[in-house]
């Protein structure tokens, strides 16, 4: 659970911008409000609005605690039983990474990061 929670605010953060020009947000509406904003405005604007870049950042730690929680309760086990599991978990850390670095941005990753986290995986660890 701990883990679907990081993932799930990773691809919150990941697709604020395209969710918000559909029509919907999957931001906390208390998070948008102590940033000062009203959870109800029009969703382009409310994304654009320069105090929103504090909801993003709100969200960051709160992605790598859900990971740490994760990480905690991980079963102490061979790599390989849990390959996928630790796989998904390392990549989606590493575009929690990116989007701390450069928020408001969609990120990807290359080749090179892809590998980083399979090795990460094989090795146990996200």
């Amino acid at each position: 659970i701990a883990l679907g929670e990081a993932l799930l605010m990773v691809n919150v953060l990941r697709y604020i911008d395209e969710d918000a020009a559909r029509g919907r947000l999957y931001v906390p509406a208390e998070l948008i409000r102590q940033a000062g904003l009203d959870p109800a405005a029009e969703l382009g604007r409310l994304v654009a609005a320069p105090a929103f870049a504090t909801v993003r950042a709100t969200m960051l730690p709160l992605a790598e605690n859900a990971f740490a929680a994760a990480d905690a309760l991980a079963p102490r086990t061979r790599a390989t039983r849990l390959l996928a599991i630790r796989l998904i978990a390392a990549t989606y850390r590493r575009l929690l990474r990116q989007l701390a670095r450069r928020p408001g941005t969609r990120p990807r990753l290359g080749f090179g990061a892809r590998c980083g986290a399979l090795v990460a995986a094989l090795r146990g660890a996200a």
